[in-house]
């Protein structure tokens, strides 16, 4: 990663909201004089947890590769990103290991923020605390699958709103049926009623909550994550069982993908998602 901290025009310092300046080692506050650590083209303002396995080292590129969930995820994303201009200050929060480059990285003025220093990460914050980032300095938020990992979600959803510039936007995709991930900081799952409730209290208009996948695509990821983690406590139940369970994981698969044409055709209905896309205005 190139020593470039273009980007810290978008930063404040999150004790005061003074503006930063760059020193050899460090961002120091104008107002408080705070420093915080250079590194690699990454400003440090928190210390990454030490009880966090990073996620993303089987991410795939290839998006035949993903599941379903994460293909529905790139489907929403392109509609609400795809004609934007990419002179917009675009600011990814809970940016991990950014899997939709092939959308976000057309943005010539973007900060990629999150807990943990991921490869293409320039900020690394503690995002449950106040954001290092200025008032009214961001046209466009971008949060995927994140707000199931935020344990106060109005205060989070408040920093954005305040973060953006009038007529600015956010937009993002939360899980719904689906296992539990990147523990210990998987907190939520969220109905299109609470999602409503949360964006609209945090000051947002024009919110828009959209089913994101198919019925089909529950079914898939739950069969998936059942036969995984059978698999995985298969030991102690000795090799005939181990047998029988390979077999019938095998057997059921194999029905799944014979019939699976017809099983894409499910109409989408609410009782039964994957997740939801949401979009919202300031």
């Amino acid at each position: 990663m190139s020593e470039d901290f273009s980007f810290i025009k978008f930063l404040s310092c999150p004790q005061d909201k003074g503006t930063l300046r760059v020193a050899p080692d460090s961002a120091q506050c104008r107002e408080c004089g705070r420093s915080y650590r250079l590194e690699q083209g990454r400003i440090y303002f928190s210390f990454p947890p030490k009880d966090i396995i990073a996620s993303g080292s089987n991410f795939k590129s290839s998006k035949s590769s993903w599941s379903k969930w994460r293909q529905a995820n790139f489907i929403f994303f392109e509609k609400y990103l795809k004609n934007e201009d990419t002179d917009k200050v675009f600011i990814d929060i809970g940016a991990g290991i950014s899997q939709f480059q092939e959308i976000t990285s057309k943005f010539k003025n973007a900060v990629r923020m999150d807990f943990y220093p991921y490869p293409l990460i320039n900020v690394v914050a503690d995002m449950s605390t106040k954001f290092p980032l200025r008032t009214g300095v961001s046209d466009i938020i971008f949060i995927s699958n994140v707000l199931e990992h935020v344990f106060t979600p109005h205060d989070f959803l408040q920093e954005c709103h305040r973060v953006l510039k009038p007529g600015g936007f956010i937009v993002g995709t939360v899980p719904f049926l689906i296992g539990v991930h990147q523990a210990p900081y998987d907190y939520y799952r969220y109905t299109n009623f609470m999602l409503e409730k949360l964006f609209s209290g945090a000051g947002f208009n024009n919110i828009a909550i959209e089913i994101v996948g198919k019925p089909f695509d529950v079914f898939e990821t739950m069969q998936r994550q059942f036969f995984s983690g059978m698999m995985a406590h298969s030991d102690s139940l000795g090799p005939w069982n181990r047998l029988i369970m390979s077999l019938g994981r095998r057997a059921v698969l194999g029905v799944t993908k014979l019939f699976s044409p017809v099983f894409e055709l499910m109409p989408v209905f609410p009782k039964y998602v994957s997740g939801y896309g949401f979009y919202a205005k300031k």
